[in-house]
């Protein structure tokens, strides 16, 4: 019998018994354009808000937040919902999706940054948001956690992902996972 079909597509040097060869995972994730952060938060009276400055577009593939002590409450704006103020001059560490060898090492382009603040136009409503509250109860306090998983393609720009205390006195406590895919043409 024979096959059209090269070699290197098939998963059998008989072509004959060959299957196409099919990748069930995601390609950039191979092509090392996948980068993620693990943020241990603590936050008391004053948010901790991330600049996310993004000069592709990227696929937001999850946001993940963990609470173990207080309150919190996520919220994403886009650039032009508000205004930004003090100086984001402290880099959140990015990490590769995918170091194993043989994957491209590529360097994330998304600038992540910390350390101003940002301020909501009047009437602005968060694009994202995820509220959690641990029990008050020491003997019978959880850790809870809230996700967004669905992926979503972003254009390039700007982005302020906020983290305040929903309300009390408690300094809030937990971590916030970030996953993306830099969509990047000439690669």
């Amino acid at each position: 019998m024979t096959n059209p079909l090269p070699y290197a597509h098939s998963t059998r040097r008989n072509l004959e018994y060959g299957r196409v060869r099919v990748d069930p995972g995601n390609t950039a994730f191979w092509e090392g354009k996948e980068f993620r952060i693990s943020r241990e938060f603590v936050v008391g009276a004053t948010p901790l808000v991330f600049k996310f400055d993004a000069p592709v577009d990227f696929i937001l593939q999850s946001q993940s937040l963990t609470c173990d002590i207080g309150n919190i409450r996520f919220r994403a704006y886009r650039a032009a919902q508000g205004v930004e103020s003090g100086t984001f001059d402290i880099i959140e560490p990015i990490y590769r999706q995918n170091g194993i060898a043989g994957t491209k090492g590529l360097d994330s382009i998304v600038a992540l940054t910390t350390g101003g603040t940002f301020t909501p136009n009047e009437g602005e409503v968060a694009t994202e948001t995820i509220r959690l509250r641990v029990s008050n109860s020491t003997s019978g306090q959880t850790s809870v956690s809230g996700t967004l998983g669905d992926e979503r393609g972003l254009p390039s720009g700007v982005y302020y992902l906020e983290l305040a205390r929903i309300d009390g006195n408690d300094t809030a406590t937990g971590v916030f996972d970030l996953k993306w895919e830099e969509r990047r043409p000439d690669e």
